[in-house]
């Protein structure tokens, strides 16, 4: 196989003279760039924090100012430090004196202690879309080499307005970062495969570095980079080697084999201290233990961290559905590293906890529960969460490669298979990528969220730019086509706004459907308490009348903070409540997360089933005798027997399970942000939720009234 072709030659000829500037030779893009980066941060203003947010900025700003790194393990630490800078301006308090809890040390941290929230959240929201303004401008100089500048444009224009994009270039996590340096690595890398020099090594070693400390899911540019070098050494062109002002070129395998190896283990090297860098340049977790010395040191490597929980701790009690256990090689793999104290310890205890998080996880898919995950979950996430236009675009970029190679034959006679094998060639990382990051989602558990394939989508995107070239074509039909599909993307991307999270395509009906297909990240992450206080107080709902409120919410946000006003009903993780009070539910206004309404993470979790049922009206007479006694105040049940006080204790549960699955045969009268639905009941529909018989209940006999404006 010899292909020999420059990996970023532009297929395109429609560049301006040398004498143009740069900056206006790049004011389109500088303007997208712009345009992306208003629309992300407007978007947020009046968001809530979403689940992960308070526990990275709590994690970041301890890593700074505590030197500990306790929190957040599994994230890495590159974007929780990032997202933190601003914070170390500030005059903020960190709990003390705290067991170590990952989301209740950061709920205190953001509500608790008095920080101001909102600040904090905002000022790391900010740093994370300034990293989505240079992945953004990566997208544009690579497809730029690859299809021309028209290219370029196009896949940045598709970059900018993808909802998915825009919804999570702007939330202080670490999915965009780990999206970025996913593709600066791959760009880097590829480079370096092309030449070798002090500079490539060096730029292609801390993308790589930054990617191992931004989530464990780096570890997939093993075999990407293994297969890219692979094909680099199958394609027998000639290798520079660059040595300050010397440049010589190597042609055979068995040379360039060699510089490779070298280059590989000076790589390990590299990347080796980056991480250890964003750990303190040392094993130990924590500054207390890093002080002991070595007899003062528990025996067998043990940490102060303890040892990782084991999966059956850590999951089994929650979730009562399946035993697991993490896989020997990555138990053996962290038993060798605290040996002989090779990574660092708070990375290795991440590692672990991803290996069993991963392998056991609630998920709700288009009304199914599992705990196990689904094949499809990851590709139906893509399909439904992604503008039908982009799908046409891709089509036409498919088409334009194919309209090159013939034209290329015609004109200068290449076959069309050295055409076809060199454009692979030239895109070699971006679908070698795509397949092995699809193979590997595809069989995972983590079915939570279509924010774990973020990574896919700036590699689409870049291949999409092979399309830029029908631009430039003198069809009457092809350009306005092409016109027509992008200003309907936009025009989507537009109107959904700010909800970008929330965005579904027609083909499940747009976004006021969505709760009945996917929840979680996809949907509902808790971002939506400050439109439902303005709801609220638009409605005159808010304390103004009598009408009864309730909320159960999905989030660590804090209904308390932003003044919601509302009768509490069970939701996940409600680490603003010690205890849930047994309520005496009747008419009035519903409001529901998507994910609370279809049980994902609270016991009764799933489906209304018998064995709830018999549970719950085992218990309703005894919670009907102490609301009699006592109101709804918690201290009536003190009148009952122990055992039943205890038993008590899960009736919240379940009477608003039984009341979820009422609700889910009824459609919402309203939407807030299209993650929290509005139900409004009468009396008597209350009393049919928690009443009615199971068979009428689970056959779903309640109303399907429209939606009400």
């Amino acid at each position: 196989m010899s292909v020999r072709v420059n990996p970023c030659s532009s297929v395109s000829d429609a560049d301006p003279s040398p004498s143009v500037s740069v900056i206006w030779k790049h004011l389109p893009a500088l303007g997208l760039l712009l345009l992306f980066w208003v629309m992300a941060v407007t978007s947020v203003l009046n968001k809530s924090a979403t689940y992960d947010e308070p526990l990275h900025l709590a994690g970041g700003y301890e890593y700074w100012t505590q030197n500990e790194f306790k929190l957040s393990t599994e994230n890495g630490n590159l974007a929780q430090r990032w997202a933190a800078l601003p914070l170390l301006l500030g005059d903020y308090k960190f709990p003390q004196g705290k067991k170590l809890d990952n989301f209740r040390s950061s709920f205190d941290f953001f509500y608790n202690v008095g920080n101001d929230a909102k600040t904090m959240l905002w000022q790391g929201r900010v740093m994370i879309s300034l990293l989505g303004v240079l992945l953004g401008f990566l997208v544009y100089v690579w497809s730029s080499e690859l299809f021309g500048r028209l290219g370029g444009l196009l896949s940045l224009a598709l970059y900018s307005f993808s909802p998915t994009i825009l919804a999570n270039s702007r939330l202080a996590t670490s999915d965009l970062v780990v999206t970025l340096c996913f593709t600066a690595s791959l760009w880097s890398l590829w480079r370096l495969l092309h030449r070798v020099s002090a500079l490539t090594l060096a730029v292609s070693s801390l993308c790589i570095g930054a990617l191992f400390v931004s989530k464990m899911s780096a570890v997939l540019i093993v075999p990407v980079g293994l297969i890219m070098l692979l094909i680099r050494l199958l394609a027998n062109s000639p290798l520079p080697l660059v040595f300050g002002r010397h440049e010589t070129s190597f042609v055979t395998r068995r040379s360039q084999t060699l510089i490779f190896l070298c280059v590989l283990l000076l790589q390990i090297t590299l990347v080796s201290v980056v991480v250890s860098a964003f750990y303190g340049f040392r094993y130990s977790a924590t500054k207390a233990h890093a002080a002991l010395t070595a007899d003062q040191k528990p025996a067998r490597g043990g940490v102060v961290l303890e040892r990782p929980p084991t999966p059956q701790e850590m999951y089994q009690s929650r979730y009562a559905r399946k035993a697991v256990s993490v896989p020997r090689f990555i138990t053996w793999m962290i038993r060798f590293n605290r040996k002989h104290h090779i990574l660092p310890e708070a990375y290795l205890h991440g590692l672990y906890v991803v290996a069993a998080y991963s392998l056991v996880r609630p998920a709700f898919f288009n009304g199914k529960y599992s705990d196990g995950g689904w094949p499809l979950f990851f590709p139906y996430c893509f399909l439904v969460k992604t503008p039908l236009p982009v799908f046409l675009i891709l089509l036409l970029a498919g088409f334009a490669a194919i309209n090159r190679c013939y034209r290329q034959r015609s004109h200068d006679g290449m076959p069309i298979y050295r055409c076809i094998g060199g454009g692979f060639y030239r895109t070699a990382p971006l679908w070698i990528f795509l397949v092995i990051y699809w193979v590997v989602a595809i069989q995972t558990d983590l079915n939570i969220g279509q924010r774990h394939i973020l990574p896919v989508y700036p590699i689409t995107f870049i291949l999409a730019g092979a399309a830029g070239g029908l631009l430039s074509s003198r069809s009457r039909i092809i350009r306005p086509a092409l016109a027509i599909v992008f200003a309907f993307f936009a025009v989507e991307s537009v109107l959904i706004w700010p909800n970008y999270l929330a965005y579904f395509n027609q083909l499940v009906g747009g976004p006021k459907h969505a709760y009945r297909h996917l929840v979680d990240s996809s949907l509902d992450w808790g971002q939506d308490l400050p439109q439902l206080q303005a709801w609220m107080e638009s409605h005159a709902l808010n304390g103004q009348d009598d009408t009864p409120v309730y909320l159960s919410y999905f989030g660590n946000g804090n209904p308390t903070y932003h003044k919601i006003n509302a009768e509490r009903l069970p939701g996940y993780p409600d680490l603003d409540l010690k205890e849930h009070e047994l309520l005496s539910l009747r008419g009035g206004v519903y409001c529901i997360s998507a994910t609370m309404l279809q049980m994902v993470h609270i016991y009764p979790k799933g489906p209304w089933t018998i064995d709830y049922e018999n549970t719950y009206q085992s218990l309703r007479i005894y919670a009907q005798m102490a609301q009699f006694s006592g109101g709804k105040s918690n201290n009536n049940k003190s009148k009952l027997p122990a055992n039943i006080q205890k038993s008590l204790q899960i009736f919240p549960h379940l009477q608003f399970g039984r009341l979820a699955a009422y609700l889910r045969n009824r459609k919402p009268d309203d939407y807030v942000g299209y993650s929290i639905l509005i139900y409004r009941l009468s009396d008597l529909e209350v009393q049919q939720a928690l009443s009615m018989p199971f068979v009428q209940l689970v056959e779903g006999s309640a109303s399907h009234a429209e939606p009400k404006p």
